[in-house]
């Protein structure tokens, strides 16, 4: 009866995080959306959010530490649950990346080219964070490897993307302070790749 509740939340861990990470793909497409249309209400709305994502994964590590604290797991599920609190910790700078780029958006009018390149990031992340949410739940080393290259995919957008944003910044006349800004909108999303990456390492190593 006992491991038979242990199992049970075990399984509420894994699906609420399963849950946080979903959401963190549909703001990614709901991100989409903005490029589309330039509405800012849509950047504002995913900025008041992160309150509420931040709320959620802390109370999913507090389940989580609750547990290894009053179970004495063995060593197979004491290595989901410290798997499990990096891959909430994952999430939570996953958001914060998201916010963090979202306020500096706000203040930019990104170039047509530009803005194709943000559309293929987010094309790119939210893929990748959908196949990372896969490879948790389904303990999917194979989807989890898959990823693992993909960011390296991102990492190359990443270094051509500055090379654009330093071409920009010959052709027009754009401040140091926009540059340093437009650099570090698209790093926020180079840094979410590598999160994606450190998930399946987590979801790896269960």
């Amino acid at each position: 009866m006992m491991r038979k509740r242990f199992d049970n939340s075990l399984k509420n861990i894994r699906g609420n995080l399963v849950k946080v990470g979903e959401y963190c793909v549909s703001v990614l497409e709901q991100y989409e959306s903005y490029t589309e249309n330039s509405d800012e209400n849509i950047l504002r709305e995913i900025a008041d959010n992160e309150d509420f994502v931040y709320r959620q994964i802390d109370n999913i590590n507090a389940d989580i530490l609750t547990l290894m604290l009053t179970q004495q797991p063995v060593a197979g599920d004491l290595r989901f649950l410290q798997s499990s609190i990096e891959i909430a910790n994952s999430l939570k700078k996953i958001y914060s990346h998201i916010t963090e780029s979202v306020l500096i958006l706000i203040n930019l009018k990104l170039s047509k080219k530009l803005g194709n390149t943000l559309n293929e990031f987010l094309s790119i992340l939210s893929e990748m964070l959908k196949k990372s949410n896969d490879a948790y739940l389904n303990l999917n080393k194979s989807i989890a490897n898959e990823v693992i290259t993909e960011d390296e995919k991102v990492d190359s957008l990443f270094a051509k993307t500055v090379d654009e944003i330093v071409f920009e910044t010959n052709e027009k006349n754009i401040t140091a302070m926009q540059l340093a800004d437009l650099v570090l909108l698209f790093k926020y999303f180079e840094r979410i790749g590598d999160r994606c990456e450190r998930i399946c390492k987590s979801t790896i190593e269960i």
